[in-house]
């Protein structure tokens, strides 16, 4: 496990160690047959989308437990704490552990510690779910409101239920009815099958925030302006092809790890994908391969599941590539395949 593929995926704020762990399952040669290419719209009307307050973009301390059904179909939960100061500043800190389906909490080791450290700003950024298009939602889900009151932390709260047109899931979310705040969410599949889901245990909008540490970006980045930025990556990024559907590109960036970490960890091509509330990410790095030949046409996939984020990490010509997101394993696969 070298220095620079462990650095390489904390820079991109993700779920998993860029040596991905034993059990990961190698994969063959990709097709992309599933789902479908490009940006399909259903030309729906405009909905009345909620107008929800987010977490991070208050002022709160907010005690909240997330729980995430795992590969062996367990439900792991994790006690978090999430501190934001209404100006776009935040912090997320891992207070308790219950993996496995055991029914106590557990102190977080030093592991965990250190993986909350470096990955907190994915979490709340691309884990963490809210609308970020309404024009893609509209398109892309069913927008209903659920009937009835429900209790959370305290606090009368509404739900709004956004379901994929494309059978790939549905979002629920639990918002205060007063001040318009996110206070929980459910993730299912397409077949309605629990995923994940995050809810508030208490709630403090008047939080004394001295001695709080907030998020920072591991390393600078920068906006990627096509052919003339290829010399900072030492490559050409390799198109994505494949779209799931309702998914369309997002914004390019360079990862300049190189300024952070010197040689031992080249930069990155980064490119979100969104159907505007779920995202994945595709990130690309010059992998130097022994004794400086290619990969043939064939791209051997690995896979790993962490806190239900999915990562497929593969070599195509010499370009170290991953697919990060919490679709289901062959709409990954379909992504990172099409990319050969």
């Amino acid at each position: 496990m070298s220095f620079a593929r462990i650095g390489s995926v904390l820079i991109l704020l993700s779920a998993v160690v860029g040596c991905l762990p034993q059990g990961s399952r190698p994969g063959a040669r990709l097709s992309y047959t599933s789902g479908q290419s490009g940006n399909i719209g259903v030309g729906a009307a405009a909905l009345p989308l909620a107008d929800f307050v987010y977490p991070e973009d208050a002022t709160l301390r907010q005690d909240r437990t997330y729980e995430v059904v795992d590969a062996s179909g367990n439900l792991d939960r994790y006690r978090e704490i999430l501190w934001a100061d209404g100006t776009g500043q935040f912090s997320l800190e891992i207070a308790g552990v219950a993996e496995d389906g055991l029914p106590s909490f557990s102190a977080p080791d030093a592991f965990w510690q250190s993986s909350y450290l470096t990955r907190q700003r994915y979490l709340v950024h691309y884990r963490d779910f809210r609308i970020h298009n309404e024009n893609q939602v509209r398109r892309n889900y069913t927008w209903s409101e659920l009937p009835g009151t429900t209790t959370m932390a305290g606090r009368n709260c509404s739900r709004y239920l956004a379901e994929s047109v494309y059978s790939l899931g549905s979002v629920e979310f639990v918002m205060d009815q007063q001040s318009k705040l996110i206070l929980g969410w459910i993730r299912r599949d397409g077949a309605g099958n629990l995923v994940c889901q995050m809810s508030t245990d208490a709630l403090n909008e008047t939080p004394n925030l001295s001695g709080v540490v907030w998020s920072q970006a591991i390393a600078p980045e920068q906006e990627y302006n096509g052919p003339p930025d290829d010399n900072l990556l030492g490559f050409s990024p390799n198109p994505v092809i494949y779209y799931p559907a309702g998914f369309s590109h997002g914004d390019q960036r360079i990862i300049l790890s190189q300024v952070t970490y010197g040689s031992q960890i080249p930069n990155l091509h980064l490119e979100v994908l969104r159907d505007g509330l779920v995202n994945i990410m595709v990130a690309q790095q010059l992998e130097v391969i022994g004794g400086g030949g290619a990969f043939p046409e064939i791209i051997i996939a690995r896979e790993a599941e962490i806190g239900g984020i999915r990562v497929m990490e593969g070599d195509v010509q010499s370009i170290r590539t991953y697919v990060i997101g919490s679709l289901p394993s062959q709409e990954l696969l379909a992504v990172l395949g099409a990319m050969n």
